[in-house]
């Protein structure tokens, strides 16, 4: 079984680095929905849509090591392809 939680910041998250890279690329948008996770104000299916976007529009290899970490772990468990595609909820226990 796979839970998706909200991040919650612990003080060590550089919000400005996160908000440098989004902005330098034109995606405020991105931008928006890395502070709603990082203050833990997305659903576990608004988390799910958000990892995929970050495979699918490359930025995942950007982001600090948590990003990615939880990544892998939702293509190890089968639940995301490695193109960022949602492939399979069965596994999953959306908080």
């Amino acid at each position: 079984m796979v839970e998706l939680y909200a991040c919650r910041d612990d003080g060590g998250t550089d919000f400005n680095t996160l908000i440098e890279i989004c902005m330098a690329e034109g995606s405020f948008n991105l931008t928006s929905k890395i502070i709603d996770y990082e203050t833990g104000q997305m659903t576990g299916w608004e988390i799910l849509d958000f990892y995929s976007e970050l495979v699918k529009s490359g930025y995942i290899n950007q982001l600090q090591g948590h990003y990615g970490r939880q990544v892998r772990h939702l293509m190890d468990e089968g639940v995301m392809d490695e193109q960022g595609n949602i492939v399979d909820t069965s596994k999953l226990t959306l908080l």
